[in-house]
């Protein structure tokens, strides 16, 4: 189950602080998230995944991250399983990532469904297996994966040489697109959104 950042931060205005200050004092933003993590805040800990995994805020080190990613996936952060997933499939630990994306997809997390999708499609760290891969693609695409949506065009239309399967990958592109499109020029009417 997911669970809503607002319903379960308690100190959601040092979680903002630790996180507006990861740009200017790295440090100090270690320092508040670090405490906050210490009292079970899961947005702290995905904050210090994110910070110690490549391209974070802090000096890369696979082990932190890993770690405040799986205490996070811990609590219940569908979002941390599945980035823990995408930090191993990086170091190409890839099956314990697509344990990981499994147990996330076990609760119907489109981002993970859509990475099996291509895992199986590719034969990444599995057995190619196109049926497996249409059927994680469709799930996420069906929950509004836009990325599913385009994928799962991708694979009908090579998998299908057929007429039927040219017209359904087309529909399919452009139902991608268009939600490409609308959540695009959506307006958030919300400006405390923390990830």
């Amino acid at each position: 189950m997911t669970r809503s950042t607002s319903n379960t931060e308690e100190n959601l205005s040092a979680l903002r602080e630790g996180y507006l200050l990861l740009s200017s004092n790295p440090e100090r933003a270690r320092e508040i998230l670090e405490d906050l993590a210490k009292e079970n805040s899961v947005m702290s800990m995905v904050y210090l995944g994110r910070s110690y995994a490549p391209g974070g805020k802090f000096s890369e080190d696979f082990e932190r991250a890993k770690m405040w990613y799986l205490r996070a996936a811990e609590q219940g952060s569908l979002f941390a399983r599945y980035s823990l997933a995408k930090l191993l499939l990086k170091k190409k630990y890839l099956e314990e990532a697509r344990r990981h994306l499994e147990l996330a997809a076990e609760q119907n997390y489109p981002p993970a469904l859509h990475e099996l999708g291509l895992m199986y499609r590719d034969g990444r760290g599995v057995e190619q297996d196109i049926v497996k891969s249409l059927a994680y693609l469709r799930e996420s695409s069906a929950l509004g994966h836009i990325f599913a949506k385009r994928d799962l065009a991708m694979v009908v239309r090579k998998n299908n040489p057929n007429a039927a399967s040219y017209v359904l990958s087309i529909f399919l592109l452009v139902q991608s697109f268009l939600s490409l499109f609308r959540t695009f020029f959506r307006r958030e009417d919300s400006t405390d959104r923390l990830i």
